[in-house]
């Protein structure tokens, strides 16, 4: 998204923005230019920091005023710890309306126990990012410990080259 000069909001529960720069720049992608040029923003919180409905008001005060093309929730397995599954699920919903309504590229990631296979649909894409993925509703199984995903689409696609890595 960054390199196509689109706004990403990434918003992190678990790891700081460092530490996903770090990492991220451990397997060649590195993210600061793009944090640097202001095209990307991190918001890291721990889902203990507020009650469910505080972060849910924090996402939509941080999009609405940064007004980005893409959102990422890194992971919200971690809004569990403050609220049940089922209002964790409807808050989930209501992003992702949000999210589509201002059409809106989201990515939810979701934490599996170590060699737990689990399948989660996560978000709506309404431009470019995953095209191939999306067009065939693609799911992408997890390693053990790793985030297992489904990834749906709304809307016309576009490829963007180099965007897969092995």
């Amino acid at each position: 998204a960054c390199r196509r000069g689109e706004r990403c909001l990434y918003l992190a529960f678990e790891e700081s923005q460092n530490q996903i720069i770090r990492n991220m720049r451990a397997i060649g992608l590195d993210l600061s230019p793009w944090v640097r040029q202001g095209l990307l923003k991190f918001h890291a919180a721990r889902s203990t920091l507020y009650g469910l409905e505080m972060h849910l008001a924090m996402i939509h005060k941080l999009t609405n005023d940064f007004q980005p093309g893409t959102v990422i929730m890194d992971p919200i397995t971690n809004l569990s710890i403050v609220a049940s599954h089922n209002e964790v699920k409807s808050v989930l919903m209501h992003l992702v309306d949000f999210f589509k309504n201002r059409q809106i590229t989201s990515l939810f990631t979701n934490l599996t126990h170590s060699g737990e296979l689990e399948t989660t649909t996560i978000g709506v894409l309404p431009h470019g990012h995953l095209a191939a993925a999306l067009e065939r509703g693609e799911q992408r199984r997890a390693q053990p410990g790793l985030p297992a995903l489904e990834v749906t689409g709304h809307g016309p696609l576009q490829p963007d080259a180099g965007i897969y890595h092995h």
